[in-house]
C-alpha cells in the first residue's frame, strides 16, 4: 500500500498527458511504452529512496511554454524537459519538486535559491555571469515571428514601427532587440509573462506580432488565429541552469545521464521528442477489424490487416521525414535570405586563415569588387597597411569581439569601419560572422570637433597674449605722448628727443593695430559696425594677408579709384578677407596668384577675391557655405570658414556670389550696402583706419577738450597702467584718486573728502570685476559716471556684462586724445 501511494504522488512528475498537435490528441507507441517503463521504475525505486537518506530533493521551476514544459489542464507537469528530467531523476535517485512560476519569477527564484534548477534556459553572456550551465544541450531552438493576419508582416523591414510581443526577460527579448536596432528599425517591444499571454496580445490587437520559440509557435499559432511569417532569428541551445556555483553536482549528474539518454536508441529522451515534436500515425487496429476478427477469427484476414497498417505507418513516417526535410530546407533558405538581403555589410570569414568565404549583396556594393573577386580575398587584404592587425588576430583567435580598422575599397579609397564578429557553426565548420559598419563620417565629425576645440584654445591664448601686450602698449603710448606734451609745453619743438618720442609713438600705434587684427582673428566678436573705407581697411590688411598665403603665391591688390564707404564691424571684414585668402591658398597647388579688387556702384560695394587654383564642381559650390562641409583632407579644415563668411555678409546686409569650375579657379564676389552719409556731423570711424580716422599721433592733448576741475577715481590692478593714466589725466587737468584693487577703491571712497564725478575702472580684476565695483560705487554715489577700460577680447567682456549699448568702454591701449574725447563725451 505504501508503495502504491508513493507511485501516485510521483505520477505527475514522470507521466505527462497526451500532447496536442493542431487540436488533435496524439501519443505514439514509443512514448507510451517509455512512460510506462518510467512509471514502473520510479514506483519500484521510490520506496527504496524513501527508506534511505540518499534521496535528493531537487526543486525545479516550471513555466508555461508548451511543448517544452508546462502544466496541463490538471496541473500535471508535462513536456520535453519534464520527461528528460524525470528520466534523469530516476537514474540519479532524485525526487523532483516542480515549482510553478512565470519566466521572470523563475529567474528571480533561482537567484535567491528558492529553486535549485531552471529548465529551458538559453545561454548568453549576461546569464553566464550569474548562472551555471551543463555542457551538453537538451534542445536547439530558434525564434520565429507569428503575426496577426491583418498586420501585413513578412520581412524584417515590416517590423519597423510595429509592436512585437516577447517574453519578459527572455533571450528572445535581448537578441531581437539588438538585432532590430542593428538593422536600423524602430520596433516597440511589448513584454508578456508567458507566450500564451503574448499570443493573446497579438490576437486582441495590443501587439502586431509575437516572436516565441518555434516549438511553441508552431504548436499553437492556428489555435490563436495567427499566421506564420518567414522571419526567423538566430538559433539558441537550451539547457538546465543553476545559480552560479550553487549546484555544480546537479549539473554534472545531468550531463552524465543526458549523454546516456542520447546514446540509447528508444530512450525516454527520444520517446519524448517523438511524443511532443512529431505527428504520429494512428496506432491500434480499427474497430471494424476487431469486429471482423471477433466474428471470423481468420488468421489470414488478421495478417492482411497487419500488413495494411504497417504500410500505412511507413507511408506516414516517410511523409513526416519529407516534411521535416522541407522544414529544414525552408529554414536554411530563410537564414540565407536574412544574410544575403540584409542592409548591413556582412562577411563570413575563416577564423584560421582570415579568408572571406561568403559576402552578402551589401558587402559587394560597399567594397565594389565582384562577388567572386571579393571571395578570393582575405580580411587582411581589405585592411589598410598599418591597421590594427593585433586586434584582428585576437578576434580571429578568440572567435568573436569588436574592433576598428580602415578598409580599402575597389577605387583605392579607404574608409574607417567598426567590425562586430561572432563565431557561428555552418555545416560543422567554424566561421566568424562579421558585421561591418562604416564610421568614416563619425570620424570626420570627431576630427572637426577636435580641430574646433584646438582653434578655440588658440583663440583664448591669443586673446590673453593680446591683453598683456595691450597693457604694455598702453604704457608706451601714454608715456610717449606725455613726453611730447612736456616738450611742447617747454617750447623745445626742435629737440632730438621729440623726434625719438614721435618714432616710438608711431611704432606703438602700428603695433596697436597689429594687436587689434590679432584679436579680430581670435575673438568671438560682438558686431560693432562703424563707417569705414573698404579700400583703406584692405590696404592695412595687405601685409598680413601676404604673410598668410605665403611667398609662392602672388597676391595683388586692385582698389577702385573711388571711396568705398560701408558700415560694418572692421574686424568682421578682416575675418572675411582672411578666410577667403586662406581658402584660395589651399586651392592652389604650388605657385599661383590671388587677386583682391573692389568696385563701387550707386547702391553697393563689390569686394572680389579671385584665385587660379583647382576650382570646384557644381555640387561642391552648392554646399560650400554649409557648416562643417569641407573639401580639404582630414586635419586640414574645420568646414566653418566659409560658413562664417556667409554669416558675416548676411549680418552686414549683403550677399555673396561664387563662380568656379574644375581647373579654372574660383571667384568670390561680396556685395555690401554702400554707406550714404546723412546730414549732420560725420560719424566716427572708430578704429583710426577707416573714414574719419586720425593719423598716428596728430592730435595732442592741447587740442582736445580739457577738464573742468572734476575728480576721477582710477582703479586698475596693473601699477604701470595706474601711474601712466594718472599722469595723463592730471595733464588733462583732472583731479585723480587711484586704487590698485576694488577693495582699495572702496576704502579710498570712505576716506575721501569729495565724491568723484567719474569712476574709471578696469573690467577684469581680482576680488570683483569692474561691473560689480561700479554697482557698489553707484549705490553710494548715484550721480557718478562710469568708464570701463579693458584690453581683453569682446567675448570676455560679454561674459561680464560690459558690451551693452548703455555702457561706456575705452579699449586699451588708448591715446591721450582718445581718453580726453571719451571722458568729455561721458561728462557732457
Amino acid at each position: 500500500m505504501r508503495r502504491l501511494c508513493i507511485a501516485i504522488l510521483l505520477w505527475p512528475f514522470v507521466v505527462v498527458g497526451p500532447g496536442r498537435a493542431d487540436g488533435v490528441d496524439v501519443r505514439t507507441e514509443a512514448a507510451r511504452t517509455a512512460a510506462e517503463r518510467t512509471v514502473a521504475a520510479v514506483t519500484d525505486t521510490t520506496q527504496a529512496q524513501v527508506d534511505t537518506t540518499s534521496v535528493r530533493t531537487v526543486r525545479v521551476g516550471i513555466y508555461q511554454n508548451k511543448p517544452k514544459l508546462f502544466l496541463d489542464d490538471n496541473g500535471t507537469p508535462s513536456g520535453i524537459f519534464v520527461d528528460v528530467l524525470g528520466a534523469i531523476a530516476e537514474r540519479a535517485d532524485w525526487q523532483v519538486t516542480w515549482v510553478p512560476c512565470t519566466w521572470s519569477d523563475c529567474l528571480d527564484s533561482l537567484r535567491v535559491a528558492r529553486i535549485d534548477l531552471m529548465s529551458d534556459v538559453a545561454w548568453s553572456e549576461d546569464r553566464d555571469a550569474w548562472m551555471d550551465f551543463h555542457e551538453d544541450e537538451v534542445l536547439e531552438s530558434w525564434s520565429q515571428v507569428f503575426a496577426n493576419p491583418g498586420a501585413d508582416i513578412e520581412h524584417w523591414a515590416d517590423l519597423d514601427g510595429k509592436r512585437l510581443a516577447v517574453l519578459r526577460g527572455s533571450i528572445q527579448e535581448e537578441s531581437l532587440a539588438g538585432l532590430i536596432r542593428g538593422l536600423g528599425y524602430s520596433t516597440e517591444f511589448v513584454p508578456a509573462d508567458s507566450w500564451e499571454e503574448a499570443f493573446d496580445l497579438v490576437r486582441t490587437g495590443a501587439a502586431h506580432a509575437a516572436a516565441p520559440n518555434h516549438f511553441f509557435g508552431n504548436y499553437f499559432y492556428r489555435e490563436y488565429g495567427l499566421e506564420r511569417t518567414s522571419i526567423v532569428a538566430e538559433p539558441q541551445a537550451l539547457y538546465f541552469a543553476a545559480a552560479a556555483s550553487a549546484q555544480p553536482e546537479l549539473l554534472q549528474v545531468i550531463d552524465e545521464h543526458l549523454a546516456g539518454l542520447k546514446s540509447e536508441p528508444g530512450s525516454a529522451y527520444y520517446a519524448s521528442l517523438t511524443r511532443w515534436l512529431e505527428r504520429p500515425a494512428p496506432s491500434g487496429l480499427p474497430l471494424y477489424f476487431l469486429w471482423l476478427l471477433a466474428l471470423g477469427g481468420g488468421m489470414l484476414l488478421w495478417a492482411g490487416s497487419t500488413i495494411y497498417i504497417l504500410r500505412h505507418r511507413v507511408r506516414s513516417r516517410t511523409r513526416h521525414l519529407a516534411e521535416a526535410n522541407w522544414a529544414l530546407t525552408e529554414s536554411e533558405r530563410k537564414f540565407r535570405s536574412l544574410f544575403e538581403h540584409n542592409a548591413a555589410v556582412k562577411l563570413l570569414v575563416d577564423p584560421e586563415s582570415g579568408r572571406i568565404v561568403e559576402a552578402n549583396q551589401a558587402a559587394v556594393a560597399y567594397y565594389g569588387w565582384p562577388k567572386d573577386e571579393l571571395l578570393s580575398r582575405s580580411l587582411e587584404d581589405l585592411a589598410e597597411t598599418g591597421g590594427d592587425a593585433a586586434s584582428l588576430q585576437r578576434v580571429l583567435a578568440s572567435g568573436g569581439g569588436r574592433f576598428e580598422q580602415r578598409h580599402r575599397v575597389r577605387d583605392g579609397s579607404t574608409r574607417d569601419v567598426e567590425v562586430f564578429a561572432a563565431e557561428v557553426d555552418i555545416h560543422d565548420a567554424k566561421c566568424l560572422h562579421m558585421i561591418v559598419y562604416d564610421i568614416s563620417e563619425y570620424r570626420r565629425v570627431q576630427e572637426q570637433l577636435r580641430q574646433a576645440q584646438k582653434m578655440e584654445a588658440v583663440g583664448r591664448l591669443a586673446g590673453g597674449v593680446a591683453h598683456d601686450f595691450n597693457n604694455f602698449l598702453g604704457v608706451i603710448i601714454g608715456h610717449a605722448e606725455l613726453g611730447l606734451h612736456n616738450l611742447a609745453a617747454d617750447g623745445d619743438a626742435s629737440s632730438p628727443v621729440r623726434t625719438n618720442l614721435s618714432e616710438i609713438l608711431a611704432s606703438a600705434n602700428k603695433s596697436k593695430r597689429v594687436t587689434e587684427q590679432l584679436m579680430a582673428f581670435a575673438r568671438k566678436s560682438v558686431a560693432r559696425p562703424v563707417v569705414m573705407d573698404v579700400n583703406a581697411r584692405i590696404q592695412d590688411m595687405y601685409k598680413i594677408l601676404k604673410r598668410l598665403i605665403g611667398e609662392e603665391i602672388d597676391l595683388t591688390w586692385s582698389p577702385c579709384g573711388r571711396r568705398c564707404a560701408v558700415r560694418m564691424d572692421p574686424s568682421h571684414l578682416d575675418q572675411v578677407l582672411a578666410n577667403l585668402c586662406v581658402n584660395a591658398r589651399d586651392a592652389i597647388r604650388g605657385v599661383g596668384s590671388v587677386e583682391i579688387s573692389t568696385s563701387c556702384a550707386v547702391t553697393h560695394i563689390c569686394l572680389s577675391v579671385r584665385d587660379d587654383g583647382c576650382g570646384m564642381d557644381a555640387e561642391t559650390v552648392a554646399n560650400i557655405f554649409e557648416p562643417f562641409y569641407t573639401t580639404k583632407d582630414v586635419g586640414h579644415g574645420t568646414g566653418l570658414g566659409l560658413a562664417t563668411v556667409y554669416g558675416i555678409v548676411e549680418q552686414a546686409g549683403g550677399r555673396i556670389d561664387v563662380e568656379s569650375a574644375p581647373g579654372e579657379g574660383t571667384t568670390f564676389r561680396i556685395y555690401l550696402p554702400k554707406y550714404v552719409a546723412e546730414p549732420g556731423p560725420s560719424p566716427n570711424a572708430g578704429d583710426g583706419a577707416g573714414v574719419g580716422g586720425a593719423a598716428d599721433g596728430d592730435a595732442m592733448p592741447s587740442s582736445r577738450p580739457q577738464a573742468r576741475g572734476e575728480t576721477i577715481l582710477l582703479v586698475d590692478d596693473e601699477a604701470a597702467i595706474v601711474d601712466m593714466t594718472k599722469l595723463a589725466l592730471e595733464t588733462l587737468g583732472y583731479e585723480v584718486m587711484t586704487a590698485g584693487s576694488p577693495g582699495e577703491a572702496l576704502d579710498v571712497l570712505e576716506r575721501a573728502a569729495v565724491s568723484p564725478a567719474l569712476l574709471m575702472t578696469d573690467v577684469v580684476m581680482p576680488e570683483m570685476n569692474g561691473r560689480e565695483l561700479a554697482t557698489r560705487v553707484c549705490d553710494r554715489y548715484p550721480h557718478v559716471k562710469v568708464l570701463y577700460m579693458s584690453g581683453y577680447t569682446d567675448n570676455i567682456l560679454e561674459d561680464r556684462g560690459v558690451v551693452d549699448g548703455d555702457v561706456h568702454l575705452i579699449q586699451k591701449p588708448f591715446s591721450m586724445a582718445d581718453l580726453a574725447d571719451k571722458i568729455r563725451e561721458i561728462m557732457t
